[in-house]
């Protein structure tokens, strides 16, 4: 059965690898899902694939507050309220303090970390107006640097390998659904939260 039926999904980055994953996974779970993408012509294929009755495209540049505001308008109009926001927008630019110039700098730090600001600031009346909703904010491996050290197991025995994207598309999802929070952390962290606490 169905996890996301009569539920609306933000999803962010969704012309990417990963992004188009997560919209496939969530569009076969019954979501309505709203692509959220910079240019409709990255997404058109997706679009075609999944029909109108199942997504639609919202222009969304995650560092502006205006296309936060109107990619939820987009959702609320064509599925109701937002249940979901997956902020899995990301921006990655290599470089040491010395190369990087910081004009790049900033626009790592506005896609990954302002935009997800954004992106959660704007969906949460939505979601209050929904009863309550989850938030998936999706990292890379980036962060890790040189040393790979970061990345542990079970008693700090290294992780063999990293997930692929079919293994990320496929959890993410079950992170935001209902029986997420007692599967993983008593509902601290995972699955729907209640409106009175977003």
């Amino acid at each position: 059965m169905p996890r996301f039926t009569e539920k609306t999904v933000i999803i962010t980055g969704a012309a990417g690898a990963l992004g188009v994953g997560v919209v496939r996974r969530f569009a076969a779970e019954d979501a309505g899902v709203v692509i959220g993408a910079r240019q409709r012509e990255q997404v058109a294929d997706l679009l075609d694939e999944l029909g109108g009755d199942r997504a639609v495209f919202a222009r969304l540049d995650v560092t502006t507050e205006q296309d936060w505001t109107a990619a939820v308008a987009t959702a609320e109009a064509a599925f109701g309220p937002v249940s979901v926001l997956v902020n899995n927008a990301a921006r990655a630019i290599v470089g040491t303090t010395m190369s990087l110039p910081p004009d790049d700098f900033r626009e790592v730090i506005d896609t990954n970390l302002v935009g997800t600001f954004l992106g959660t600031r704007a969906a949460v009346p939505s979601m209050r107006r929904r009863g309550g909703g989850s938030i998936v904010n999706i990292n890379s491996t980036a962060g890790i640097g040189a040393t790979g050290e970061l990345i542990v197991g079970i008693d700090d025995q290294p992780i063999p390998r990293l997930a692929d994207v079919d293994e990320i598309s496929s959890l993410v999802p079950f992170v935001a659904s209902d029986g997420a929070e007692f599967v993983a952390d008593d509902g601290s962290l995972l699955g729907p939260v209640p409106a009175a606490k977003l």
